[in-house]
């Protein structure tokens, strides 16, 4: 539920201090500035909850061509926008999301060896860091993994290599690649 900028005005002024300096009175300054500050707080809880809808594929509008695109969807623009989020979630369920071991067996398979980084959300970005390095699944709550190249065949370029690996992880997920020094 989206909150008025009166409503937010009113929470704000109703936490300010008692006392003759916080007049809260309609038309005072303190009284403007918090229906100010209301109408930013309704702007930003708004836009808020449509960013949070664009995350769900049943409500995507100006994400769509993303999700599409993380799915190997081509836009088709014939279709409705249902149609084609109805194209999404069915490609969606049938997407596997790999575990660790997985990409690395399949690094192996096309000539690559390689150490998995898993890095948890908001923890730094760095494709180089430590950030948890078990075997569990790559989920909802990772945000990025990073590829240590330990070792290559050359049969598979590195290009190619990436794009495989992309093309297995989930939108949510970033990729980074490093070769071990």
């Amino acid at each position: 539920m989206v909150h008025s900028h009166t409503q937010y005005r009113d929470a704000a002024l109703a936490m300010l201090p008692a006392g003759p300096a916080w007049n809260r009175a309609p038309g005072t300054v303190m009284h403007q500035l918090m229906w100010a500050i209301g109408a930013c707080m309704a702007v930003l809880e708004n836009d808020l909850s449509k960013i949070a809808l664009e995350t769900r594929v049943l409500f995507a509008d100006e994400l769509l061509p993303e999700w599409e695109s993380d799915y190997n969807i081509s836009t088709d623009t014939s279709l409705s926008v249902e149609q084609r989020r109805i194209q999404v979630l069915q490609k969606s369920q049938k997407k596997p999301i790999p575990t660790i071991s997985a990409l690395i067996e399949l690094a192996a398979n096309i000539g690559y060896q390689i150490e998995i980084i898993r890095h948890l959300p908001f923890c730094c970005g760095d494709p180089n860091s430590q950030c948890g390095v078990d075997s569990r699944e790559i989920g909802v709550t990772r945000s990025m993994i990073g590829i240590k190249i330990l070792s290559s065949t050359g049969d598979v370029s590195l290009d190619d290599f990436t794009n495989c690996m992309e093309s297995l992880l989930p939108a949510h997920v970033q990729l980074g690649v490093t070769t071990a020094s």
